[in-house]
This record gives structure tokens, sequence and C-alpha cells, in this order.
């Protein structure tokens, strides 16, 4: 009888052990398997997308599909336009206690053109961003990063952001009158260092900076850049700024 005990005693942690191993490997399956969809969709859309053998890890409280390599690329007069971004690496996470909540952190330098300017090297301490796996209304995005750093890929510039915290949440439908916000944000940042090739008249240091504002009427379908506009503006769009704060340390 004690055998029987000790037996079942030693059993039960295994077992646990086992279905939490088990629940792991579906989920980064999962991730991964979702990743991949979403590649093949931005494909079908126009988007260039290519990135080495993406693998899973984090075993066991989180589990991480790691994308090395990852370039996106765009061209054309559809939003976002032509816009070129290569990055280090991007890992993409989900929390065995929180598995609702998709993140994703950067895992080296990303290099960043847009629209034929020049090449920009952006890095950070620290740059997560999250998105409900749920569909819900509306739906959120947030974004926080610590020891932001862009750097010009010639060098003759350079600007950081101590700290920056964004949120966003995006109607899923189209609103049904023209005043009902479309998307609402919210965006605060500290210890900003401004480019000093720039003669700033306040000098190149800000303290603080913050917003908050929405986006009324509906968002056009229509993906080129300047029909969006217009027919936002036509269906009554507007930018309403519902707070703006900003500490600007010195004159030079």
């Amino acid at each position: 009888m004690r055998r029987k005990f000790w037996v079942m005693i030693i059993a039960v942690p295994v077992v646990l052990v086992a279905c939490e191993a088990v629940y792991w490997q579906i989920t980064a399956e999962r991730l991964r398997s979702g990743y991949q969809a979403w590649a093949a969709e931005q494909v079908a859309e126009g988007w260039g997308v290519e990135s080495a053998p993406p693998s899973i890890g984090g075993w066991p409280r989180t589990a991480v599909v790691t994308v090395p390599n990852l370039t996106l690329r765009h061209a054309g007069p559809t939003i976002p336009g032509d816009l070129n971004l290569a990055s280090a690496g991007v890992n993409l996470s989900v929390s065995m206690l929180d598995p609702t909540t998709l993140g994703l952190s950067l895992t080296g330098p990303v290099h960043v053109r847009a629209a034929g300017l020049p090449d920009v090297i952006v890095t950070a301490q620290e740059t997560v961003a999250s998105v409900p796996l749920q569909q819900t209304a509306p739906q959120s995005v947030a974004l926080h990063a610590r020891g932001l750093r862009l750097d010009s890929a010639t060098g003759s510039w350079h600007m950081t952001v101590g700290l920056l915290n964004a949120q966003a949440e995006i109607a899923a439908a189209a609103p049904a009158d023209q005043t009902h916000p479309s998307v609402r944000f919210s965006i605060s940042s500290e210890a900003i260092a401004l480019p000093a090739v720039v003669k700033w008249p306040l000098g190149t240091n800000i303290s603080s900076l913050s917003a908050d504002g929405k986006m009324n009427g509906p968002l056009p379908d229509t993906q080129d850049v300047t029909r969006w506009a217009e027919a936002w503006r036509d269906g009554g769009g507007s930018l309403e700024i519902t707070h703006l704060a900003m500490g600007w340390d010195r004159w030079d």
C-alpha cells in the first residue's frame, strides 16, 4: 500500500510536467504556423517577406518563435508606399499564464528606409509591442520602448528617446457617423535628445512629450495614399488632439 502511495506521489508531478510540455509544444507550433500564415498573406498583398527559418523556444513559461533576419519590402503608390525594413531578428511570444496576448520584441538593430529617404538604423535596450490574439472591438495595440536610438546610416545625425509608450485602439468596423472615432491614440515619451545637426530654437533636449487624440470618420478601403487621404477628408474625416504637453529643457 505504501509503495502505491509513493508511486502516486511521484507520478502526479510527472504527469503535470508532461501535460505542460504538450501544452507548450502545441502553443509554440501554433505560433509558428500563425507567423507563416501571416507572411503568406503579406506576400499575397504585394509585400516581399524574407527570413531565416523560424525556431521555437522559451520553455517552460513562454512559447517563443524567433524569426532571424526578417526583411519586409513594399513598393508602389499604395499604403505604406516604398518601404524597406530589415531586422536582425524578431521574437514572437505568448505567455503560458496569459495565452491571449501576443508579444513582439526586437533582438537587434532594424534598418528602415521609406519613400526614397536615407537608411535609418533603429536600436533600443528594450522594444516590446503587444497585440490581443482574440478579435475584440476595438482592437488595441501597445508599444513600449526604452533606450531608443535612431542613427543615420551615413553617421550624419542621431537622436535618442529614453522612454516611449504608445497605445492605439482601432474600431473593428466603420463608424456609423463621421464624428465617431475610428482610431484613438495615446503617446508619452521622456528624455528626448534631438539631432544636434539642426539648430533647434529651444535646444536639443526635450524632457517630456505626450499627446492624446483620435481620428474621426470612416477609414477608406483604398490603398493609394493620395486617394486614401482625399476619401478620408471627403468622408468627413478629421484629426482631433485632445491633449498635448511638452517640456523643453532650456535654451541653448
